[in-house]
């Protein structure tokens, strides 16, 4: 007969972690709701501390954010109403949990839901869209709302005959963050993702007219990298280089959103 396998000893998060990152919420709100949120924070993480699929530190740090973002909310301000609308966002959050920038921005999400200067405008759809959300997407959206206007200037190549009989732009697009420029590579998928989800505008048949962008498009074109890039296109002897203007924006959606996630 087989030698029985040994069973495997789980190691499941303490109940002090799982106390600790219930209670900044429950403590937030009034005796009323403490017992739901107390419960429904049990009953979501549970799986997690038994399976440990979340370490007791990424447990820790969320409850920790937790705390620091409800601690901000006012006595006056703080609201119970919308305790199913947190509970999801918890139960939204579990499987991302092991990163800190989702990890931030679903404590900053729960907290706005527990202020009544905020949570009139928090939608359901609010934190199962930041858990489909990947980092990169995440991270776009806030270094977008962090640029001037929370727009960004875009712009590219453009290879035109002498008689403007034709044209076509020469990718990349270039976004012309105020830290400088990038290739738009770097956030390819994101921003389709982030358009497609409603977050975001990507145009290339408009741009930016206030004298902040309208700078950054003139500097881009009158730099030595793009003087470089143009030698590089190797224009026909019909052809010349120019450029195409372009912007991102958030969408009315994306601007909704991002106050959440801030």
């Amino acid at each position: 007969m087989a030698d029985k396998q040994p069973l495997i000893k789980l190691n499941p998060i303490p109940d002090e972690t799982t106390n600790a990152l219930m209670k900044p919420a429950a403590d937030t709100v009034g005796s009323a709701a403490r017992d739901v949120l107390s419960a429904g924070f049990n009953l979501i993480l549970t799986p997690l501390r038994k399976y440990n699929i979340r370490k007791d530190k990424e447990l820790k740090d969320f409850a920790d954010k937790i705390n620091n973002e409800t601690a901000k909310i006012p006595e006056e301000n703080r609201d119970s109403s919308k305790v199913g609308l947190i509970l999801k966002a918890v139960d939204d959050s579990k499987y991302r949990l092991n990163d800190d920038i989702m990890r931030q921005a679903f404590a900053k999400l729960i907290a706005r839901g527990l202020d009544n200067r905020t949570n009139q405008s928090f939608y359901p759809s609010y934190s199962e869209t930041l858990s489909n959300m990947s980092t990169t997407e995440a991270q776009f959206l806030l270094k977008l709302h962090e640029n001037f206007g929370s727009n960004v200037a875009i712009i590219a190549p453009s290879i035109k005959s002498t008689d403007n009989s034709s044209s076509r732009v020469a990718k990349p697009w270039y976004l012309l963050w105020d830290t400088g420029f990038q290739y738009d590579d770097t956030y390819a998928i994101s921003m389709d993702l982030l358009a497609k989800s409603g977050m975001i505008e990507v145009r290339h048949d408009a741009w930016l007219t206030h004298k902040h962008f309208a700078d950054q498009y003139s500097e881009f074109e009158k730099s030595p990298f793009f003087s470089v890039r143009k030698v590089v296109l190797q224009p026909g002897q019909d052809e010349t280089v120019s450029i195409e203007k372009g912007l991102i924006r958030f969408t009315d959606l994306g601007e909704s959103f991002i106050q959440f996630i801030l």
